[in-house]
């Protein structure tokens, strides 16, 4: 008999697995790190630690209602992560150090984030991507608030950036000191 992943996963899901045993295994292993790393009933109190994430993650997993809103939240913290990851890989390409976010190699590499993940995000929403919310379409009053908020943030970076007078070099100038 021929299977693919498909069908496996398909199994798997008529069988509870993305129901119950995920679920499960996810508030389980959350738990019992928890009370292993806060040490709440003392040293070497793994048996302890083990039962009570067991008792519940299975308290958990029979109230539907908490996992039907974890089995829709989790996969757009999942997006938020990768996105996070996707950030942090491009700034890294552009030169940013742990301890050195500055220059402007950083605003460029959010540019180029921002504009990868609106590129990938537009398959998904079938062509709609400007189909925004009433509040957040561009009409005269977000406009004006849009401006007002770019020119106090322009004014406040102006006055506390503070002069220099010794002059820096292009790379400085890009990837910070």
């Amino acid at each position: 008999m021929v299977t693919d992943f498909n069908s496996v996963f398909i199994e798997l899901q008529s069988m509870g697995f993305t129901t119950y045993i995920l679920p499960f295994l996810l508030f389980f292993a959350i738990i019992f790190a928890v009370l292993e790393k806060l040490k709440i009933f003392g040293d070497n109190k793994t048996n302890i630690n083990l039962m009570l994430g067991i008792i519940l993650g299975l308290l958990v997993v029979v109230q539907q209602e908490i996992v039907t809103a974890v089995n829709s939240f989790l996969p757009k913290v999942s997006l938020f992560i990768l996105v996070a990851l996707m950030f942090l890989v491009i700034a890294g390409l552009f030169g940013a150090k742990t301890g050195n976010w500055g220059g402007i190699a950083l605003p460029i590499a959010l540019v180029i984030c921002i504009v990868a993940i609106i590129w990938a995000l537009y398959p998904s929403t079938s062509g709609n991507l400007w189909d925004l919310p009433s509040w957040l379409r561009p009409d005269s009053q977000n406009r004006a608030w849009i401006i007002l908020i770019v020119t106090v943030v322009i004014v406040i970076a102006f006055l506390t950036g503070g002069g220099n007078s010794q002059p820096k070099s292009w790379n400085e100038k890009l990837f910070g000191p």
